[in-house]
């Protein structure tokens, strides 16, 4: 069973007995066959005594009622109130349930044992819950239970769903809007769950997780500079123990939000300012060994990762990172010991099997690299890497439609897709060889699934082109060469810029 008991849960639940005291005492009378009702005066001294919470007293007054009236809904279910306040919540569901067998639709015993199954997150309480939603549309409490559950199920559309009908509901309930705006976010409706963080973090100044979430949400927005006004009184935070360093992750994430937002220096000096404060975190390393990347500054990151192996000697993800590096200046040698020293602290892992390969395929050996490879792929079958690497290499050797080569290439790039869908290049190796066998649909498909994660993938765009082309489908094809065309003068700019930039420097040298 999964536990759902929460703040939310128990706030829900005083909702939820003031729901069940209502729909019970408006009504007056109600009878189920083979029974007479209890007498009126009755019904109000249990009411009374429920209301001042005199639930055992209650229960005095309900055992012999029921002897005379058995079958008696609003009996039996002031009987499951009293036995549930009283925690035995196993008899409380007994007495619902028996409601619920002669009178399916009753909303007092379908409330209460909704509510006892949602505490216990039993999953029996979606049913009910939908029960009593079909009775009453627009009960918001149950539509607010009914998404935290779906949530708890990792059904986010579910829970969208029932927390949009809660919303005034949950708006003081931090636990559910933190629910809502996460399922939001994993629907990809980002600018909505943006709104409900931002709601959060003005209902809930203090709050950093909240703050950090929605920064993070900002920030894959393409919102950086929100990101950052976000991020500032977490940033103004100062830590005598960390001479002034935010938490590390905040560091990170703002990192990530200058260098987003074109402030290279600031995100770099962020980085190693909590390096200082935190060197052995080994996100840190990485995290600049990525910012090298991306800047052609390969010989600082390689000093940095240097630097973290001698703090972290051990450390799988700094050789690897530092492989990759030398690799750029093109020693090979180097690069080949840090893939080789990662493969002997963890065996498990596949990418320094791949980046070896990849080396050896660089030095003009793509026989070597692929057997190295199919060694590898040999111990792990189903590892989307090396069955990417398969196929982008057996292309290479130049596989040829009909033969066996190709046929591998392709249920290689085809699985690793399959195991990993957002590898964009596996995805664009299958887009090829789709195009290459004449399944034009398929390479289409494909090319407008990388398109989605990367609009501005120039090899995908051209291959959306030509399958379009093939196919004979020509509508979108003037926007698509439009698009193509802007793509190739934004790199010809950023071409001539870095141009502009190496005169500059050798004119002042």
């Amino acid at each position: 069973m999964l536990r759902v008991q929460t703040r939310f849960g128990r706030s829900l639940k005083c909702w939820f007995l003031l729901a069940i005291f209502a729909v019970i005492f408006v009504t007056s009378v109600f009878s189920v066959a083979q029974s007479p009702s209890a007498a009126a005066g009755t019904i109000r001294e249990i009411a009374a005594a429920l209301r001042a919470k005199q639930y055992a007293a209650a229960l005095r007054l309900i055992d012999p009622a029921l002897r005379d009236s058995p079958n008696d809904a609003r009996l039996r279910s002031m009987q499951g109130m009293a036995l549930s306040a009283l925690h035995r919540t196993s008899e409380a569901l007994a007495a619902y349930q028996r409601v619920l067998k002669i009178s399916p639709n009753y909303l007092p015993a379908l409330e209460g044992a909704a509510q006892i199954e949602y505490e216990a997150g039993d999953k029996s309480a979606v049913s009910l819950l939908e029960r009593i939603l079909k009775e009453n549309p627009e009960d918001m409490t149950s539509h607010a239970m009914l998404g935290a559950l779906h949530y708890k199920q990792g059904d986010c559309r579910g829970a969208v769903l029932n927390f949009e009908r809660s919303r005034k509901a949950i708006e003081n309930q931090p636990t559910a809007l933190q629910q809502y705006g996460s399922c939001l976010a994993q629907t990809d409706r980002v600018d909505d769950a943006i709104a409900v963080f931002q709601e959060l973090v003005e209902s809930t100044p203090g709050n950093n997780q909240t703050r950090t979430r929605l920064a993070a949400l900002q920030l894959s927005a393409k919102r950086p500079k929100d990101a950052i006004v976000t991020l500032q009184p977490l940033l103004a935070e100062r830590s005598e123990a960390r001479n002034g360093v935010p938490d590390v992750r905040v560091a990170e994430l703002a990192s990530a939000a200058y260098e987003a937002d074109g402030n290279t220096k600031e995100a770099v000096g962020l980085l190693n300012r909590a390096l200082a404060a935190y060197p052995r975190d080994i996100d840190l390393y990485v995290d600049l060994a990525a910012m090298a990347f991306d800047h052609h500054s390969f010989a600082s990151g390689i000093d940095v990762m240097t630097a973290g192996l001698r703090v972290l000697p051990d450390a799988v993800a700094l050789y690897l990172e530092r492989g990759v590096l030398y690799v750029q200046i093109g020693d090979f040698e180097k690069a080949e010991a840090d893939f080789e020293k990662a493969q002997e602290l963890d065996p498990q892992q596949t990418l320094s099997q791949v980046a070896q390969s990849k080396i050896a395929e660089q030095k003009g050996n793509v026989d070597e690299a692929l057997k190295s490879v199919q060694r590898s792929l040999a111990e792990t079958p189903n590892d989307a890497f090396l069955l990417y690497t398969r196929a982008e290499m057996l292309v290479q050797k130049g596989a040829e439609p009909g033969s066996a080569d190709f046929q591998l290439a392709l249920e290689s790039a085809r699985k690793a897709v399959t195991l990993q869908p957002r590898i964009l290049a596996a995805r664009n190796i299958l887009c090829s060889l789709y195009l290459s066998a004449g399944q034009f649909g398929a390479a289409a498909e494909q090319a407008r699934q990388i398109l989605k994660e990367d609009p501005g993938n120039e090899s995908a765009l051209y291959h959306l082109i030509v399958s379009l082309r093939r196919e004979g489908n020509t509508e979108e094809l003037p926007d698509l060469l439009k698009r193509m065309a802007q793509l190739r003068q934004a790199a010809n700019k950023g071409t001539w810029l870095r141009s502009q930039e190496d005169q500059s420097a050798d004119t002042h040298q």
